[in-house]
């Protein structure tokens, strides 16, 4: 069976992760700052993950090239287009795409709203073209501090319409969960979902505290916490809180397997 024939829904892309090689050496071109990389195979190594990462700050240094390429709005619009048509490619029929507003706005001053705008013009044209069901989702990126995270809250209820979630991410030992409780009570009523990136490079502590003060939707975070050892006790009581499902009651019977083991 060939897997990449498949039908496949990909609830966890980053925008700013899923630019083409290619793409980054025009982009810098057209905005006047030609990378010193002049090939795909050059840039590679420098923006790409290629191999096992000692650290999540490791992989995020990955995301700096990325950045730099969101110079105007029609070169958010072009990336936007060509990850949902890639996410084609890849035969994906549904998929959340999500960003961080500061971090692909900050290094050229780009307006929130107006990236915003060519994001969704561009993920509506690749939809449309290709039969791609894209949800958007605004990231908070921790690592600009609490303030950050209160504006990236006012925009993601400024533009609810054209967003299915929002989300926490970055640097997670200096930023735990109950930091944001206050941020994330905003999101009550507003139709907005929540997810979070906490358990990837703190310990099971930080997605426990993230599911227990925090509440998130999605399942993410639970499911690390059983990659990183918790306890039978600990799934059960997600499990009972609606928590991953299936895939959870997966987990939790995978987790006795080896406990009894």
């Amino acid at each position: 069976m060939d897997l990449r024939s498949l039908a496949k829904v990909d609830l966890h892309r980053h925008l700013e992760g899923a630019i083409r090689l290619e793409t980054l050496l025009d982009l810098y071109r057209e905005g006047g700052a030609p990378l010193p990389e002049t090939t795909p195979g050059e840039l590679a190594p420098r923006a790409q993950v290629l191999e096992v990462m000692d650290s999540l700050e490791s992989v995020l240094a990955r995301f700096t090239v990325a950045q730099g390429a969101f110079w105007s709005e029609a070169a958010a619009e072009r990336i936007a287009y060509e990850a949902v048509e890639d996410l084609a490619r890849d035969q994906v029929r549904v998929a959340e795409l999500r960003f961080s507003p500061e971090f692909l706005c900050e290094p050229h001053g780009l307006d929130w709203d107006l990236a915003m705008d060519a994001i969704v013009r561009g993920v509506r044209r690749a939809s449309q073209e290709h039969d791609v069901a894209v949800g958007l989702i605004a990231i908070a990126s921790r690592n600009y501090g609490i303030d950050s995270a209160q504006r990236t809250m006012d925009f993601a209820l400024r533009r609810r319409d054209d967003l299915v979630a929002f989300d926490l991410a970055g640097d997670e030992r200096a930023y735990p969960p109950s930091l944001y409780v206050e941020v994330i009570r905003r999101l009550e009523g507003s139709g907005l979902k929540l997810t979070t990136h906490y358990g990837e490079s703190g310990g099971p502590q930080f997605p426990r505290e993230a599911i227990e003060a925090l509440e998130p939707e999605a399942a993410r975070a639970s499911q690390i916490v059983a990659s990183r050892g918790a306890s039978v006790r600990t799934l059960r009581r997600l499990a009972s809180r609606g928590f991953g499902e299936e895939s959870l009651e997966a987990l939790v019977a995978d987790l006795e397997r080896r406990e009894l083991g």
